[in-house]
């Protein structure tokens, strides 16, 4: 699995040799790769060596939402919406399958449209099991554009890679939206059981205007509706429709895409999932019937307050899946694309599966970001330890801070653009500013994970000019009232870190960012403690900075400074996946420097604040 292995161990395998392999023992065969049935390359290009190498990803295409994930029988599927022209006109369900969680083989595709119902693509949707055989409830697209509800089930339950599947007669199971809905916006069914009842969570939008991915709407209104398949219908043709679980125009999206919802674990908690706009948004509450209006969910925090949507990554992670495992655990799976325009022209291939994350109750009842409710931690699954090799690093060494002065963990001509970092840091808290944890440097190109403490707080006479990307109208109120529907405002936006009032407009505007602050009479700003991504790159003396990718603090990291926090940094080639404060919040990037595979080196550094105790080890990935 070295890059300079890689072509000659890649092959494509079929069904019948992949069983072949697996009944032999082999469970390691490979990653998924550019490559043809000899082993030999199928095409070069400038970035083949930035590809990832132990995630899964189809050989050539893109790769867009993730679908079904599941554990049957021993083995994990991955599916996920595959387009790869010219060989496939619109989007089938690519497929791939392991035995550990860690290395994934190339299955053929599970889903194609090749039914009148499906003819402009088999879509998202989810998995589950009914009298011992896998079914998979898809969104299904005809011509007409309109989003229905399809099955297929498993032919051959026996057989462990499940690669050949068969489409209901019945189809479509549910052929139009919900009363009032609109029948664009009507898909990606994720399937869940209530008081021994199969349901599906199905994103909607209610009222006119036209189709769209989730752009911004005021005539609709995202929305998640639920429907209840009806006994003794075991095979999930007949569902009967049960009203609007979850309603929000809060997002500023007409359609909330990509529902999941699910209880976690043996607790009483639930959790929905859903994003407007490939912002992936969780909440933690309860499922209520006790209105007999039918299902809905009502979050932790109290009703006056909005809804304390969370991100489960701030980055390019986007349109995931989770799925029940063993020892009632919860995976995840994100879409990461390219970030770039020149990867699928020139080679070929965009798109690639996160690291397989495992989602926990990080605490229950702590505030966060100001409001009651529980907080996840979402982590890589603990089967990609499987996949480290040598131990390049096991240090300890204390971050004094210094503008200029950094601590070097592995230098850029002897590392690896493959690799596990985990650092543990003691010591952050109140005056911290400029942590910084670099990896892929080299010549002053680096991926940068930086953390500023940045005090909340409200501050008179001072503006942040600015990275404004919406505003709230304060009129009629007090100061005080005003300040604290800014706050509020900045709370519940998953983007938001920091907001500037103009008393004189009564508007509060949010801000992506914190812009340095400037001295302005009559205007009043605050901020929300935060930790960013960011890229940098040199090239012929011009020196490129992307934009920052934000995530606030957690509120739990906030009240306990003293504690010890783990950031753990997976790269795998030009992506980058960071889990940061114990999980609490994660960012993924995708970082092509200039100087390719020169670029390994891993650097800490501090600008200001406390000094901090440091417990670094890096293992090597995949090989």
């Amino acid at each position: 699995r070295e890059r300079s292995r890689r072509p000659s161990q890649i092959r494509s395998v079929g069904a019948v040799g992949l069983r072949t392999l697996w009944v032999a023992g082999m469970a390691t065969v490979g990653v998924l790769s550019i490559g043809t049935t000899d082993g030999t390359s199928s095409h070069q290009c400038e970035w083949e060596i930035e590809r990832p190498t132990w995630h899964a990803l189809p050989p050539t295409g893109i790769l867009s939402d993730i679908c079904a994930p599941f554990f049957f029988n021993g083995v994990w599927h991955l599916f996920f919406q595959h387009n790869d022209p010219p060989t496939a006109t619109a989007m089938q369900w690519g497929h791939v399958a392991s035995k550990d969680l860690a290395e994934w083989i190339q299955l053929p595709p599970a889903l194609v449209p090749d039914q009148w119902y499906d003819a402009h693509g088999v879509w998202d949707g989810s998995m589950t099991i009914i009298d011992g055989v896998p079914h998979l409830i898809y969104s299904c697209l005809p011509s007409n554009g309109t989003n229905m509800v399809c099955i297929a089930q498993a032919a051959d339950p026996a057989d462990p890679m499940l690669t050949r599947w068969t489409k209901s007669p019945s189809n479509p199971a549910i052929a139009t939206a919900p009363p009032g809905g609109n029948r664009y916006d009507f898909r990606d069914p994720a399937v869940f059981r209530y008081n021994n009842a199969t349901m599906i969570a199905v994103s909607s939008s209610f009222g006119t205007g036209s189709s769209g991915g989730g752009g911004g709407n005021p005539l609709r209104n995202g929305s998640v509706v639920v429907y209840t398949a009806k006994t003794p219908s075991s095979d999930l043709t007949k569902w009967g429709y049960d009203g609007v679980l979850f309603n929000s125009n809060q997002f500023g999206s007409a359609v909330i895409e990509c529902v999941d919802l699910f209880r976690l674990g043996t607790s009483a908690s639930w959790v929905l999932r859903f994003q407007p706009d490939c912002n992936d948004l969780y909440m933690v509450g309860h499922l209520d019937d006790a209105n007999h209006a039918g299902l809905s969910f009502v979050s932790l925090d109290t009703p006056s307050a909005g809804y304390p949507t969370r991100l489960i990554d701030g980055g390019l992670f986007c349109a995931s899946r989770s799925f029940p495992a063993p020892n009632d655990r919860r995976i995840l799976f994100g879409a990461i694309n390219c970030d770039s325009s020149t990867i699928m022209p020139d080679c070929g291939y965009c798109g690639v599966a996160s690291t397989p994350r495992e989602i926990t109750l990080a605490s229950t009842a702590i505030a966060v970001d100001g409001i009651p409710g529980d907080l996840l931690a979402v982590n890589p699954a603990v089967e990609i330890s499987l996949l480290r090799g040598r131990k390049l690093v096991s240090t300890r060494a204390t971050l004094v801070p210094s503008p200029s002065t950094r601590v070097s963990v592995m230098q850029g001509t002897n590392g690896s653009t493959s690799f596990d970092l985990v650092v543990h840091l003691r010591g952050l808290g109140p005056g911290t500013r400029s942590l910084t944890i670099r990896v892929r440097e080299h010549a002053g190109e680096y991926a940068e994970v930086a953390v500023d403490w940045l005090d909340s707080a409200v501050m008179h006479g001072v503006d942040f000019p600015g990275e404004d990307y919406g505003a709230v109208v304060v009129s009629n109120v007090s100061q005080g009232a005003a300040i604290d529907a800014c706050t509020l405002a900045c709370t519940v936006s998953p983007q938001c870190v920091a907001w500037s009032l103009s008393p004189a407009t009564s508007q509060c505007f949010l801000k992506r960012t914190v812009p340095p602050p400037t001295l302005v009479p009559g205007m009043i700003s605050g901020n929300l403690a935060t930790f960013y991504l960011t890229t940098r790159r040199e090239s012929a003396g011009i020196i490129t900075t992307t934009p920052d990718r934000i995530v606030r603090l957690p509120a739990v990291v906030m009240s306990t400074p003293e504690a010890t926090w783990r950031f753990r940094v997976l790269v795998d080639g030009s992506l980058i996946e960071v889990f940061a404060f114990n999980g609490t919040a994660a960012m993924t990037s995708r970082f092509y420097p200039e100087a390719k595979a020169e670029a390994t080196g891993v650097s800490l550094g501090l600008s200001d604040g406390p000094s901090l105790a440091t417990n670094v080890d890096l293992w090597a990935m995949g090989t």
